[in-house]
């Protein structure tokens, strides 16, 4: 079993495998994500609501929905929807949307890739690279076998705002990892940079301040570098955090929905119990998840890297993981006062299990280590394999026989693929009835509905008939600005 491995190693012909399973992961996500339609604020960001130039009018919706109709995503998720709309650019024509749905998937899902293979490796301090390119597909696969999260993958809206923002959150917690290891100018400035872009989205600043505090102030106390150095990230991080928290549009988008100001207490409740419930529900139904930080785990107890945590800093990382998961949804559960058996948006559902899992992920090859610095001893390559197969084979029983592996999101959306056409053309067919109306006119479309798909993101026009928005209003619901956008008075869609 040794020398096999040992063998895949030399030759790099653990590469293929690993491309191979990539690739079993990612074509039906591609496929998936080609079929994607513009949907709600998408047709609110192609409008221009002030000026042609594109630059100038993303400044003008930064200002404007700050003032009047802000959310968690930040400044910074604003002007990427705003300039690099993709509706905006090509008009839905052909193919346009799903095609540039696919590059940009493509883009922040392997920088995502790449930031964790960065965490892994300074964190971890494993020098072997083909273990660290093992540890990191074990990461992207539980990641993406879990869940689907068609509001991010499949809206262009939610992009920025999420996934993006995720990306360049884990690059500033490599950025800190690296800046304490080797303090380089170069470094510490990307680190403050990306941390005061990623602390702008209410969503990641817990995450990026409380890694900070425990990684900087507890884990490198002992670092040779300055306190003014160590303190002026954070108040960095903390300003950019509090200038979204106080926009005056939080509170007056509240008011337009009609919620008024609740309980943070409340709130707050309701958050730890969900993140709870959800953690819990997703480790007893996801296999692969399982497997994956069980396999995590054995390969930290063989590659104990340089450096031995304490058990008190593998505490304080695994309560922290925790905190930082509340710290993301707790924006969403009181802005939109959310209680313990009202529906969560698959998007945030994203952004609590990236930090979740990534998290455990990352603590149990740390833990792992921890062990196999307790245990003393190294263990042969052949026995962690043998481990590891059986740990895999039992994993993959449990879930066959709980039917939890035809639920593997690259399976199931191959099972989904007509239904994911289907979805596509049956709603550009309504976009495209739209646009070829009469200008100025009431539309009014009947269709007979077809069946949900997990796998899609709808345009989301409904039946319910609205005036175009007041004058002075830059913003209005998927039916007002998809109508402003084709140019017509109103759009009702009657769906039986």
């Amino acid at each position: 079993m040794q020398s096999f491995v040992n063998k895949l190693i030399d030759k790099k012909l653990y590469w293929i495998l690993l491309a191979i399973f990539y690739a079993m992961i990612f074509i039906p996500y591609i496929y998936s994500v080609f079929y994607s339609m513009p949907a709600n604020d998408d047709f609110a960001w192609a409008l221009e609501w002030w000026t042609g130039n594109r630059a100038v009018e993303s400044i003008y919706r930064v200002g404007w929905n700050y003032m009047n109709f802000y959310g968690q995503s930040g400044f910074f998720a604003i002007l990427v929807q705003v300039l690099f709309n993709p509706l905006y650019w090509f008009d839905n024509q052909g193919n346009s949307f799903g095609i540039c749905m696919v590059i940009v998937f493509a883009l922040v899902t392997v920088g995502t890739i790449i930031a964790i293979r960065r965490l892994i490796a300074d964190l971890s301090k494993i020098e072997s690279k083909p273990v660290i390119d093992v540890a990191t597909f074990l990461v992207t696969a539980l990641l993406f076998t879990s869940y689907y999260y068609f509001d991010v993958y499949n809206w262009w809206s939610g992009t920025p705002g999420y996934s993006l923002m995720l990306m360049m959150m884990l690059f500033t917690l490599d950025y800190i990892v690296r800046y304490m290891d080797n303090p380089k100018k170069s470094t510490y400035i990307w680190m403050i940079v990306l941390g005061i872009i990623v602390c702008s989205g209410m969503m990641f600043c817990v995450t990026v301040g409380l890694f900070y505090v425990v990684y900087v102030f507890w884990v490198k106390r002992k670092e040779n570098i300055s306190a003014i150095k160590r303190i002026v990230p954070i108040a960095l991080f903390v300003i950019s955090g509090l200038v979204t928290v106080i926009a005056p549009g939080n509170h007056q988008r509240m008011a337009n929905g009609g919620l008024e100001d609740v309980s943070m207490r409340a709130s707050l409740i309701v958050t730890t119990v969900r993140v709870f419930l959800r953690t819990r529900a997703t480790i007893i139904s996801k296999p692969a998840l399982d497997i994956a930080l069980i396999l995590l785990f054995l390969i930290g107890i063989k590659y104990k890297g340089k450096v031995k945590r304490s058990l008190l800093t593998l505490i304080l990382f695994f309560v922290s993981i925790y905190i930082a998961a509340c710290g993301a949804v707790l924006p969403y559960v009181y802005g939109l006062q959310k209680q313990l058996d009202t529906e969560f948006n698959a998007r945030i559902f994203f952004v609590e299990d990236y930090i979740t899992y990534i998290g455990l992920a990352l603590w149990m090859l740390l833990f792992g280590q921890y062990i196999g610095w307790c245990i003393k001893t190294n263990i042969k390559t052949s026995v962690v394999a043998g481990i590891s197969c059986l740990v895999i084979v039992i994993g993959l029983l449990y879930g066959n026989y709980h039917g939890y592996l035809g639920r593997l999101i690259p399976i199931d959306i191959v099972r989904h693929a007509d239904l994911i056409v289907e979805k596509n053309v049956f709603w550009n067919d309504i976009l495209d009835e739209v646009k070829n109306s009469e200008p100025g006119s009431d539309v009014v479309i009947n269709r007979v509905d077809i069946p949900w798909c997990d796998y899609s993101y709808i345009t989301s026009l409904d039946d319910i008939y609205r005036d175009p928005p007041v004058e002075g209003y830059m913003y209005g619901t998927c039916n007002q600005c998809a109508s402003l956008y084709y140019g017509v008075r109103s759009i009702v869609l009657n769906l039986e």
